[in-house]
């Protein structure tokens, strides 16, 4: 598709700026897109497991029990992330690009 846009480019004589179609800004915008797509679609689970790890405590909607509970996971990954933002932060990084860069490194990484 990108070609495509080269070819119009070219004949629109816009190829003046050598970044045109830029690719990376879609990507990243892709990959915003989809993030949004996947939290969307999966809204209802997420609630689920949400107030499973809430409420602490098995509920008969939940699935056969796990070695860990909802709860201790949800922990351990907040948790993870406060270490990891504490971490960057120690490193010189602003807290919130600290935020952003990891958010976007965990939803680069579900893909």
């Amino acid at each position: 598709m990108w070609k495509m846009q080269l070819v119009v480019a070219n004949a629109m004589a816009w190829d003046a700026n050598p970044e045109y179609p830029y690719q990376k800004e879609q990507g990243v915008g892709a990959i915003i897109g989809l993030a949004l797509l996947y939290l969307w679609t999966g809204r209802h689970a997420l609630m689920d497991i949400l107030r499973r790890a809430w409420a602490g405590r098995w509920m008969p909607t939940a699935p056969i029990p796990e070695a860990i509970s909802e709860r201790t996971t949800f922990a351990g990954v907040c948790l993870g992330l406060v270490g990891l933002v504490v971490f960057c932060t120690i490193a010189g990084m602003e807290a919130w690009v600290a935020i952003l860069f990891l958010g976007f490194t965990w939803q680069r990484s579900s893909l």
